[in-house]
């Protein structure tokens, strides 16, 4: 039963039968429970911490508290399980950081070496 499908429902074609009664209020229990697992899921992705959230990788087992998210990931991007549904870090590549202080002066600016030498009248010492 999905979402969609409990908006349907109507009380006249609600079955008379305590039976099929039961296996109904335990569908909509169940979907109850994934709702709130997805929103859960969504709320934390939405407002949590940055190293809170969740990649699900299709190739690593799930403990199981994130019941929704891999069924919602796969409905989101229309994957299938036979792919992966986001990116591997290594298909990212490696991340470049900005080099800090002072860039070097390019190789086309000429260097030349400028030595002089001070009289004995201009150095400040006498010793020097």
């Amino acid at each position: 039963m999905t979402a969609k499908s409990v908006r349907t429902i109507d009380a006249t074609q609600l079955p008379e039968d305590p039976s099929q009664l039961k296996s109904i209020v335990m569908d909509l229990a169940a979907l109850v429970v994934d709702l709130d697992d997805q929103k859960e899921y969504l709320l934390q992705q939405l407002y949590g911490k940055k190293s809170e959230r969740v990649v699900i990788d299709p190739n690593q087992l799930t403990l199981g508290f994130i019941n929704g998210a891999a069924s919602l990931e796969a409905a989101a991007s229309g994957a299938t399980s036979e792919g992966p549904i986001l990116p591997t870090p290594s298909e990212f590549g490696a991340r470049s950081r900005k080099g800090h202080g002072r860039r070097p002066i390019p190789p086309t600016i000429p260097r030349e070496k400028v030595e002089s030498t001070l009289s004995k009248e201009e150095r400040m010492c006498p010793e020097c």
